[in-house]
């Protein structure tokens, strides 16, 4: 009488394939976590944009000057009449504005006035190489945003 043998898997394909899957997941988590940061440096961006836009709709509606005051080494910024905005511990900020409108080493703002112009600058939010600038023309007071990876394809 013979017995019938059945065919299975050995140890070692089953480790090699086991192996190849923590592999191709580990690069999966390394482009989720990639993008995580990329979006919470978007979404800083963006909500930045809409508060300096807010701050220099305020000073058309009320005919004064308004400012947008940054704290870059506690990483905040204070739009006036609303609450402190404090930005991700793992983000950076670099502000650059008018000598005039440097409060100290650590703080200083961007101004807008009733006429819809600017003292002018840019702030620049960045996680891990990823990067988002929104800068404000001083003549006339624009707000744009910039993404430093869409800079660096189109050189």
């Amino acid at each position: 009488m013979a017995i019938a043998r059945t065919r299975g898997f050995t140890l070692i394909e089953l480790l090699l394939v086991i192996g190849i899957m923590a592999v191709i997941s580990t690069i999966v988590m390394v482009q989720i976590v990639g993008s995580l940061d990329s979006a919470k440096v978007a979404s800083a961006g963006r909500d930045l944009m809409a508060a300096m836009r807010y701050t220099r709709g305020a000073a058309l509606l009320q005919h004064q000057s308004q400012s947008v005051v940054f704290d870059v080494e506690n990483k905040t910024y204070q739009v006036p009449g609303k609450p402190l905005v404090e930005l991700p511990k793992s983000m950076d900020i670099e502000l650059y504005s008018a000598t005039e409108e440097q409060l100290d080493d650590k703080t200083g703002a961007i101004r807008f006035y009733p006429d819809g112009g600017s003292t002018g600058g840019q702030v620049k939010l960045s996680i891990d190489g990823r990067s988002w600038t929104v800068q404000v023309a001083w003549l006339t007071g624009d707000i744009g945003l910039v993404d430093s990876a869409k800079v660096a394809r189109n050189r």
